[in-house]
């Protein structure tokens, strides 16, 4: 896999201040998986009505695993908590990362409260694809 991934790949959000959050969400879902072994890590950015004013961006990271039972955590974070690569290619919510390479993802989850922490090498095996002219 050439540069094509990190061309392609890139956060797609509404953190301008001239932007329409309404109903936005945008999502990094990766599965990990051997026989009898399941890991599913999901980084999510959606726009949530606010109790009092607008609504706000709420990041989240679910982590879940599955090895002779099922386990895992959701964890929701501050908007402070968020920041994201001017080239739109890391993605940074609390202790946790995601980092889109020329090759694949590297993937570090930290989640001291629910004592889950790793990190993730993911190469790549296919090539990206568009969708209605969206990459």
């Amino acid at each position: 896999m050439t540069a094509v991934l990190a061309r392609s790949d890139f956060l797609r959000a509404p953190l301008l201040a001239t932007a329409k959050p309404e109903g936005f969400k945008e999502w990094y879902h990766f599965v990990v998986h051997r026989p009898g072994w399941w890991l599913l890590v999901n980084f999510s950015l959606t726009h949530e009505p606010a109790c009092a004013g607008s609504p706000r961006l709420v990041p989240r990271v679910v982590v879940i695993a599955h090895d002779q039972c099922w386990t895992g955590a959701v964890e929701r974070f501050e908007d402070s908590e968020l920041d994201v690569s001017a080239d739109l290619g890391v993605l940074t919510i609390g202790g946790n990362r995601m980092i889109v390479r020329p090759d694949g993802y590297r993937v570090v989850i930290d989640l001291p409260g629910h004592d889950i922490r790793g990190e993730l090498a993911l190469t790549s095996v296919s090539r990206p694809f568009a969708v209605n002219n969206q990459p």
